[in-house]
């Protein structure tokens, strides 16, 4: 899985979400649209950026707080942490 951020202000992730992103100092906050059982939502995750490497330690649907650990529990260990590397040569840049 990766996250592929935009000066702008975007975020897709190569699933096919999308969404914004806000740092605030170390922190990062990113809100995209997400279905689940049919439904549509926006997903909020909540992160700390640490050099090249960001951690997500919460992720909740906007107006609740309970964590629902799709990208912050160690069951998704493989999409806890993600880390900086250059864009493949091969990956044009999106016309948005």
């Amino acid at each position: 899985m990766w996250l592929k951020f935009y000066p702008n202000g975007r975020v897709a992730l190569n699933s096919g979400w999308a969404g914004y992103y806000k740092i605030d100092g170390h922190k990062l906050k990113i809100e995209i649209t997400y279905i689940q059982k049919w439904v549509y939502d926006v997903l909020i995750l909540d992160g700390e950026i640490n050099g090249d490497t960001i951690k997500f330690y919460k992720d909740h649907y906007r107006g609740s707080n309970r964590n629902i650990g799709h990208f912050s529990q160690n069951k998704f260990a493989d999409c806890k942490y993600y880390v900086k590397s250059p864009k493949p040569p091969d990956l044009k840049d999106p016309d948005w």
